[in-house]
């Protein structure tokens, strides 16, 4: 990114921006698909027990849950985004 014009800065902020962007991704397809899931793996079972099917998904813990992720993501990101940033030129040039 450097080599093609990215100021140090901006470097930081591609690489935290891209950490966040797979990690919303993940809970984006991982969320509705572990409520799904869960539902129908949950009603299996409790019809299978001979106990009543009430489902009732806790939003607020899935909510904070979530922007935990993403916190955790761009925490988590930024040692690798100081790294690739004072990385020099010359040197990201010559490795390829």
């Amino acid at each position: 990114m450097r080599s093609v014009g990215f100021a140090p800065n901006g470097v930081r902020r591609a690489v935290v921006t891209e950490s966040i962007a797979l990690a919303t991704l993940g809970l984006a397809i991982g969320v509705p698909a572990g409520i799904i899931i869960g539902r129908i793996l949950w009603g299996r079972l409790a019809t299978s027990l001979g106990v009543e099917v009430l489902i009732d998904v806790p939003w607020q813990p899935i909510v904070v849950a979530c922007a935990a992720a993403l916190f955790t993501a761009a925490a988590f990101s930024l040692v690798p985004a100081r790294s690739a940033a004072r990385r020099p030129i010359a040197e990201a040039l010559r490795a390829e």
